[in-house]
């Protein structure tokens, strides 16, 4: 007897596919609760301009979009070949590593106030940097 996914697990199932084929490892959860379904997409070290593939990617797999002033789900994106969940989160966290590396490129150039700074900014300014495209292309491309 053929097991038969439920949508959330299929959605999760088709994303991981498909990232899997761009290269890119990611865990991808998925979970039902009351009045819904989500997959959620944990990415580590990821640039910024593959995350808008990503982005791009995962999209099609969320059926609609939540709209808080109206409290009201648009199903604004059906497509009834794939399999589709209420919410698609994607978290794209950076490594200690990453952070190291970050950390090193800014007081490399100098960083106006990086050596000074409170332990909150270094991190705030770790985390804008790591989501800057154009310092991903100046410091951190390999």
């Amino acid at each position: 007897m053929e097991k038969k996914l439920s949508p959330h697990a299929a959605a999760a199932q088709a994303i991981r596919s498909e990232l899997k084929k761009l290269g890119v490892k990611a865990k991808v959860t998925s979970e039902r609760f009351s009045m819904g379904n989500a997959v959620t997409v944990y990415l580590e070290d990821i640039n910024p301009a593959m995350m808008e593939a990503i982005k791009e990617i995962t999209s099609k797999y969320q059926f609609g979009t939540f709209r808080a002033m109206e409290d009201y789900y648009d199903m604004n994106n059906v497509i009834h070949d794939i399999p589709q969940v209420k919410y698609v989160h994607v978290s794209n966290r950076p490594s200690a590593a990453m952070k190291d590396k970050i950390s090193q490129a800014l007081m490399a150039t100098k960083y106006p106030g990086f050596d000074t700074a409170q332990p909150w900014e270094v991190s705030e300014l770790v985390h804008n940097y790591f989501r800057n495209e154009q310092f991903w292309k100046e410091h951190l491309a390999a």
